[in-house]
């Protein structure tokens, strides 16, 4: 049964409770309870009780904030500014404590007009929910906008403005709670369409002066210095005072009137700053016009046409020097520009992209359209020169970090196929004549090689190592074989067994007579390997890559010398005789003339033969007084250079091959995907293919000729960019 009460008694108590808690004044805590058991008991009693206590409390709230609003009468500017906020404060923490006293009302008034029947409290706001009764809390924020910031809004903004100007001139600094506090205490409607339509405003007229102070004031590097801390001082000044909603509002403005509306000047000035690479200059305007939409696209196209210019300069000056020259001088480059992009430009994606745009296009330069790009020969002479026995006495530290260095510049490098075909060449010498460094250290290289571009691109290097390591074994065996068989050879013989198609040789060697002494050795490998070994396999001989070490009887001291086949074959005449034309020689030896004449020229620049010459001809005698400091040494044979049209053969047998490589991936393409456009046909050739080279649109299109002709495709009859592949 409920029980009946006194509204009027209980008000008269409930509104000096509601007194007390608007103006923060110590409530007792059963004076409290006993007010919301108050409550309680006039919204179960009846709901013409609820409505009078929810108008009565209105009326209270409005009366007590037209008092607050009499108080504040005849108080202007930062005195207005003060006591607002004060009486904000107050009356704010107020509302939230007298919300919080009503909720058994607010949740009874929800449940009345049919919502929130599992009287869940509803967030506090100032703004007032469309769906839902105002609550008491609500009600007094709508009354406070109402009455207060109806009446005072012009005054309070113009000192809210003014004190914001102040903060930006750093004058008069006003304190941060306190304006954001008055800020805050707008609504939604009025902040948004009242005060901030006139700080956005107020922001751009005073960013316009400071912008003709500045310009005025500061030469180009002060001046974006101020810009800067200028824009990072109204970035803090957001976050001090404004609603989050205002933040890129404000900023907006702000970097609108100091940067965009500038962008002319300073891209005229960027050009200047980059070409003297003035990297704190360059990070400040790069911090300015990374907030312009689109506004480093000036600076983006300075950076890559500096790089090119000094990277292409400096590779003019280059090519006639020594590969260490070269790849030294394109590390300092790259290294000059990588710490300038991480330095003035904190490695940003699209300034590292354009560095290595402008990276490649240097290494990859040519002086004339008819000078073939020599960047990957370079590059392939400068690892072998690491990877070679005799250079440097590299730490393993510093050999890694220069094959490091090898591969940072391999990235750039257009024509990989071209690297891989002179690399190749090279390490085949250095397994072959065992003048690598070390093994380990070459395939680390190749590991490399294989990272960038791949198995398929290492796999003849791989392939060759294989061949090294199974040798071993081999010559174990072919000893092993010799012993059971109780075969003897007169010579000490080893043979190194290599896969046609993996090294890059030329097997077409210098003809010449096999030495007896050497011959029977070379039969019995031969019958060793091809028949009990390995049957239907063909062996041919490389004497232009095989060394031989002879021991010297005929002097006083004993010596060991190594010479290359043809060297011995001669060498080995002077067990007959003691002297020899060089005709007797070329008959017994059965070398070609050129061939004879490198051969005879090391041999005489060694000092174990003498030069003779007679009317009947040139004759070389043994030199019986010959003597060396050394007891094991080696006779330089006479260098054979690469005469630049042995250079232009490698570079045309690398466009044949292309070719060939570029049908394959067309055809590849086109059997996989049936029909395809020209466009689309284009670029999946191009992604193929930039593994090993950058294949040209007109190369590529050849291609395609060739294989409409080869009847391996067709043009669609309805779309001629369109191609059909033929099974």
């Amino acid at each position: 049964m409920r029980k009946s009460i006194d509204y009027d008694a209980t008000w008269a108590s409930l509104r000096k409770v509601i007194f007390d808690v608007l103006t923060l004044k110590p409530v007792d805590r059963i004076i409290w309870s006993d007010s919301i058991s108050d409550i309680y008991s006039i919204c179960i009693s009846s709901s013409e009780y609820i409505e009078r206590i929810y108008n009565d409390c209105k009326e209270f709230l409005i009366s007590h904030i037209t008092h607050i609003k009499k108080e504040l009468t005849g108080v202007y500017s930062q005195a207005l500014l003060k006591k607002y906020y004060e009486y904000w404060i107050k009356f704010s923490s107020g509302a939230s404590y007298l919300n919080s006293m009503f909720t058994y009302l607010n949740r009874s008034r929800n449940y009345m007009h049919g919502s929130d029947s599992s009287y869940e409290q509803m967030p506090y706001s100032s703004q007032e929910n469309e769906e839902l009764p105002a609550e008491i809390g609500q009600i007094a924020m709508q009354q406070w906008q109402e009455i207060i910031i109806e009446e005072y809004q012009v005054e309070l903004v113009n000192v809210l403005l003014a004190a914001i100007e102040n903060d930006r001139k750093e004058e008069n600094i006003p304190v941060a709670d306190l304006v954001q506090g008055v800020i805050h205490s707008f609504g939604k409607f009025f902040y948004q369409s009242v005060f901030e339509a006139r700080l956005l405003e107020e922001t751009k007229n005073f960013y316009a002066r400071e912008l003709a102070r500045l310009r005025e004031s500061y030469d180009f590097s002060g001046f974006i210095k101020a810009v800067k801390n200028r824009i990072d001082a109204e970035q803090h000044r957001c976050q001090k005072f404004f609603h989050v909603s205002s933040h890129s509002k404000v900023l907006k403005a702000c970097i609108s009137r100091l940067t965009a509306e500038q962008i002319d000047y300073l891209n005229c000035e960027c050009a200047r700053l980059v070409k003297n690479e003035l990297i704190d200059d360059l990070n400040c305007l790069y911090k300015l016009l990374r907030l312009v939409d689109n506004g480093l696209k000036v600076m983006l196209q300075e950076i890559e046409s500096h790089i090119k210019r000094i990277g292409k300069l400096l590779v003019i000056n280059l090519f006639r020097k020594t590969c260490e020259d070269y790849v030294n001088a394109m590390l300092k480059v790259s290294d000059r520009f990588s710490t300038l992009i991480q330095q003035a430009f904190e490695e940003d994606p699209e300034f590292k992209t354009i560095f290595g745009k402008a990276i490649r296009a240097v290494i990859n330069h040519s002086n004339s359209s008819s000078t073939p790009i020599r960047a990957a020969e370079i590059l392939a002479r400068y690892a072998d020169i690491l990877l070679k026995k005799g250079s440097k006495n590299w730490s393993d530290a510093e050999l890694d970090d220069k094959q490091s260095h090898v591969i940072n510049l391999f990235k750039y490098v257009d024509d990989k196929d071209l690297f891989q075909k002179f690399y190749s060449k090279f390490l085949a010498k250095r397994l072959i004549m065992n003048g690598s460094i070390s093994l380990d250290a070459e395939e680390e290289m190749i590991k490399k090689l294989k990272i960038i571009c791949g198995y398929e691109y290492t796999s003849r290097l791989h392939q060759m190592f294989t061949d090294i390591r199974l040798n071993e074994g081999v010559n174990s065996e072919f000893s092993s074989y010799l012993n059971k068989k109780n075969i003897k050879l007169t010579v000490n013989f080893s043979a190194s067994v290599l896969q046609s198609g993996a090294w890059p040789l030329n097997q077409t060697s210098s003809p010449y007579s096999i030495p007896p002494d050497l011959e029977r050795s070379l039969t019995t490998f031969e019958e060793y390997y091809c028949t009990s070994l390995h049957r239907g396999r063909k062996l041919v001989w490389l004497p232009y890559l095989s060394t031989a070490e002879l021991r010297m009887t005929y002097l006083k001291k004993g010596y060991y010398v190594t010479t290359t086949t043809y060297q011995m074959a001669v060498l080995l005449l002077y067990n007959n005789a003691l002297s020899y034309t060089g005709r007797d020689i070329a008959t017994w030896t059965q070398l070609t003339e050129k061939e004879l004449i490198r051969t005879l020229s090391s041999l005489e620049a060694a000092k174990i033969l003498i030069k003779e010459n007679s009317r009947e001809g040139n004759s070389y005698k043994l030199n019986l007084e010959f003597g060396n400091k050394r007891t094991k040494f080696k006779i330089a044979s006479s260098s054979i250079r690469e005469s630049p049209q042995e250079i232009t053969k490698v570079h045309s047998r690398i466009e044949e091959e292309r070719k060939l490589f570029l049908q394959a991936t067309i055809v590849r393409i086109m059997k996989s995907r049936k029909v395809l456009n020209h466009n689309s046909l284009l670029e999946e050739v191009i992604k193929m293919s930039v593994n090993r080279f950058s294949p040209s649109i007109v190369l590529i299109k050849k291609c395609i000729e060739l294989l409409i002709e080869k009847d391996y495709m067709k043009r669609n009859e309805g779309r001629q960019d369109e191609y059909n592949y033929i099974a």
